[in-house]
């Protein structure tokens, strides 16, 4: 069976899901994460996802930016990870404090 994980700061990923049921009905095989509307972590529901997909299921990951944006609060886990080895740094409210903590946050 195919799942769909779509995940978006705000709440895009919901917003699209709400279009899927006007148009499909409800899915149960289509999960969403908001990112940013709360203190929940992708990792977290990424993980409660694929407790309940089996082996010959097929995976769909849809995300705009997949971990989310580098901030001095998540650097840290991010550069962690063994498959991470580096990071893409942007955004239009990045200030130069923010931008030295995670300069800091990533050695």
């Amino acid at each position: 069976m195919l799942k769909f994980f779509i995940s978006s700061h705000g709440h895009f990923a919901s917003g699209i899901y709400s279009s899927l049921e006007i148009l499909m009905g409800p899915n149960s095989r289509v999960t969403v994460f908001d990112a940013y509307v709360n203190q929940d972590s992708v990792q977290e529901h990424l993980d409660a996802f694929y407790e309940n997909v089996a082996e010959d299921d097929q995976v769909l990951l849809l995300s705009d930016l997949y971990g989310g944006s580098v901030k001095p609060a998540t650097i840290k886990e991010q550069m962690a990870q063994s498959d991470i080895d580096g990071a893409l740094v942007g955004g239009a409210s990045l200030t130069a404090d923010s931008f030295a903590q995670i300069v800091k946050g990533a050695m």
